[in-house]
């Protein structure tokens, strides 16, 4: 049996997030990327989407996709 890794929301797209993206791209876990500007240092790793998190229809259309959610 293969194990199931779930997808990481991250909420910004500064540095740390870009460390945590490494991370999770090296064990072949997925990222998304929801940032309020251009994601500039996450873009290599994660499939970035720009957008308001304060907007809760922006909010609850990006963590449908995710298993998990955090705040760089």
């Amino acid at each position: 049996m293969d194990p199931t890794f779930p997808t990481i929301g991250i909420l910004g797209g500064g540095q740390l997030g870009k460390m945590m993206a490494a991370e999770a791209v090296r064990m072949g876990i997925e990222t998304k990327l929801l940032s309020p500007k251009d994601a500039g240092p996450m873009r290599p790793y994660a499939g970035a989407q720009v957008g308001d998190w304060t907007d809760p229809d922006v909010l609850r259309s990006f963590v449908s996709d995710c298993d998990v959610v955090t705040v760089e």
